[in-house]
């Protein structure tokens, strides 16, 4: 699982803040730093309600509504700087990904932006692409702790 920097960590708690009223879990900070957390934290369950939710509404608006889908993606990305995405598109949180301008994404998208997920400026992205930055204990044992 990738780690993130201290400035990266702070953009992200900036973004988040307005969307939670400020109220920070020592969960969310964990997830964020790659260390182990309780993925079943009352506020890491809140913001995956929240992406599923946007998502949803996202992949049952019509293509010709693209003021709305774009308004969808801010809410999602919390960023006014949105990539063009054709549905159905899934995110874990959305607020932890960060796309860069003039990006293109073709139908079926899956993110697992529980670790970092950022796409570069100019990318092009095809259909039924997965962007995973979850990760899972490969030790058994730790596994079920």
């Amino acid at each position: 699982m990738a780690v993130w920097s201290e400035q990266m960590l702070s953009r992200v708690w900036t973004r988040r803040a307005s969307l939670a009223q400020g109220v920070r879990t020592p969960e969310f900070g964990k997830m964020l730093r790659g260390e182990w957390y309780v993925s079943d934290d009352s506020e890491l369950v809140e913001l995956r309600c929240r992406a599923n939710k946007i998502c949803l509404e996202f992949n049952q608006t019509p293509v010709a509504d693209a003021g709305q889908r774009r308004r969808l993606l801010q809410a999602l990305l919390d960023t006014q700087e949105v990539p063009v995405m054709d549905p159905p598109i899934f995110f874990d949180y959305g607020i932890t990904s960060t796309f860069g301008e003039g990006i293109e994404v073709g139908e079926g998208l899956v993110v697992l932006d529980v670790g970092p997920v950022r796409v570069g400026r100019n990318t092009r992205i095809g259909r039924n692409v997965q962007l995973l930055g979850a990760g899972h204990p490969l030790d058994a044992e730790r596994r079920s702790s």
